[in-house]
């Protein structure tokens, strides 16, 4: 095994020589210069598309930037949305709480102005019946 390993050694050193033979052969001849303008022509296309990539992915990040400021700006806004709920509630409650200290009172107000007719109504009676018992005495007075 080792001799195969050896054998393939050599060959590939061989046509590594051979291949370094054919390089340094082109070197003057035409077809190398006609390479060499095709690669320049390639390497021209590469800068320009390279440029044309950049100035994309410059693009993409502002508009990423500024999709990444918006999304920040509507956080912000969901947050103050939250709080303003959660106060809106407390108003809430608070309101309803004095809608029920409202309506305590206004049984309270209700009951004394009931306690007070039935006073005046006792009152009338009583002054009704005073009436009928000095009727002679209190008409003769008045005229």
């Amino acid at each position: 095994m080792k001799d195969e390993t050896k054998e393939t050694i050599r060959i590939v050193l061989i046509m590594l020589f051979a291949f370094a033979l054919l390089v340094l052969g082109n070197l003057g001849n035409n077809a190398f210069r006609e390479s060499d303008v095709a690669d320049q022509e390639r390497v021209e296309r590469y800068e320009d598309r390279s440029e044309s990539a950049q100035n994309a992915v410059s693009e993409l990040e502002s508009g990423l930037s500024d999709v990444a400021e918006q999304m920040h700006g509507v956080g912000k806004e969901i947050d103050e949305g939250i709080t303003d709920v959660g106060e809106l509630r407390e108003v809430g409650v608070r309101i309803a709480g004095a809608s029920s200290d409202i309506e305590d009172s206004a049984c309270r107000i209700e009951e004394g102005i009931q306690r007070i007719e039935r006073i005046l109504y006792e009152a009338e009676k009583k002054d009704c019946v005073l009436e009928d018992c000095g009727g002679g005495a209190g008409s003769s007075n008045s005229d």
